[in-house]
């Protein structure tokens, strides 16, 4: 679920490694557009919040209806630049499709790359939704080519210096300024970048002093060669983080019917959260690659199997949750006069009690039957059209 922006930037980018240099500046207006389409699906919210949910990532996102909105693209963008062939127009659109569809894939919500033939979400668990160093380099590479296009070396590595002092200040600073720990995480790890990149770009002003325009190219591959090397490293050190709570495990793994590893907020390609998966419980590790240790696996329930669970599966909104959840877990108990079902996705809960915004709450009367259902967010009653 890669941000918009994010999205814009990789075409962006993309787009300086050649591309525009060969086509103009249809390269990148056709690379941006197609990467942005996919989103599309937005307009699905328009028939309800569940509608939304159940179609995003859905045809948009995959490689036959990403073709389709690459047709469409195509024939908009046409209509500006027609000195350009329409099936041109119509590649590059659905180059930039594919990049979004394959920035999404590296996420974990998953995405229905092969629908209508097939529905099932794929996912490559490697890069985090939001992930600091993924974003810089496209930023400091996109800075680089405008850099030299613009021959404004100077005034860029003077600049780099304040931000490398901005970027310290914020890392200092952040200990005395933020309690809470993933707030903390968070902030020492957005200064620690600005630092990084900052000092990055101002040494690459020096380096490139004498460069004239035409060679801006160079610094748009290196940077596509930077993006595409840190995803490797991350799908690289994926499997790894998978072996190494495979070799923890032990004896135990012959239960594991099922071993993923998930990138964690500020994680980079180094730290990760491991979950196996046996047929009553889910056992959660953090996994550390560039130091090797596994934590000791938690235990969690996946919950309990009775009539008044089975009864609860049987609505709609409840078959939508199981339908996306990878990781299900059910917390079932009762309170005063009512029963609540909770069910949430360790993907998104962490422990499996920690709020998300996927958590789908049922709530049921002491007859049994179902009062209201709380997901995405919404109170849903049996009188709502999306029950």
């Amino acid at each position: 679920m890669a941000d918009n922006i994010t999205h814009g930037l990789a075409a962006a980018l993309l787009a300086q490694a050649g591309l525009r240099q060969r086509y103009g500046a249809l390269a990148t207006v056709a690379l941006v557009v197609g990467s942005e389409l996919p989103d599309l699906d937005w307009l699905f919210e328009l028939g309800g919040p569940v509608s939304g949910f159940v179609n995003h990532r859905g045809m948009t996102h995959s490689l036959f209806g990403g073709a389709g909105l690459a047709l469409l693209g195509a024939a908009l963008l046409r209509s500006v630049w027609r000195s350009h062939p329409y099936w041109r127009v119509t590649w590059l659109v659905y180059l930039g499709v594919l990049l979004h569809i394959g920035m999404d894939y590296l996420t974990s919500y998953g995405t229905q790359l092969f629908l209508p033939f097939d529905a099932g979400r794929y996912t490559a668990d490697a890069v985090f939704i939001v992930d600091f160093t993924y974003s810089a380099l496209m930023i400091t590479g996109l800075l680089l080519v405008r850099m030299v296009r613009r021959q404004c070396q100077v005034r860029y590595g003077r600049a780099s210096l304040v931000w490398v002092a901005l970027g310290a200040s914020i890392w200092l600073a952040a200990p005395a300024l933020v309690e809470r720990p993933l707030a903390l995480l968070a902030w020492q790890s957005a200064g620690l970048h600005v630092m990084v990149f900052a000092a990055v770009v101002g040494l690459m002003a020096w380096v490139c002093r004498q460069w004239k325009e035409h060679r801006a190219v160079v610094l748009g591959q290196i940077g596509v060669g930077m993006v595409v090397g840190y995803v490797a490293l991350c799908v690289v050190n994926h499997s790894v983080a998978q072996y190494q709570m495979a070799s923890a495990l032990g004896p135990q793994s012959t239960s594991v019917r099922r071993l993923a590893a998930l990138p964690v907020p500020g994680g980079g390609p180094w730290q990760w959260r491991a979950i196996a998966e046996t047929d009553t419980v889910y056992l959660v590790s953090r996994v550390s690659v560039f130091s090797v240790t596994v934590t000791t696996p938690q235990s969690i329930a996946k919950g309990p199997d009775n009539s008044v669970i089975r009864a609860a599966s049987r609505y709609r909104l409840v078959r939508v949750f199981w339908d996306f959840a990878r990781f299900p877990v059910i917390d079932y108990h009762t309170q005063e006069a009512e029963t609540v079902v909770r069910y949430t996705d360790l993907r998104f809960s962490g422990d499996g009690r920690n709020r998300s915004w996927f958590d789908l709450t049922v709530r049921l009367d002491q007859a049994g039957r179902v009062q209201a259902i709380e997901f995405l967010n919404r109170l849903f009653h049996p009188n709502h059209p999306e029950f």
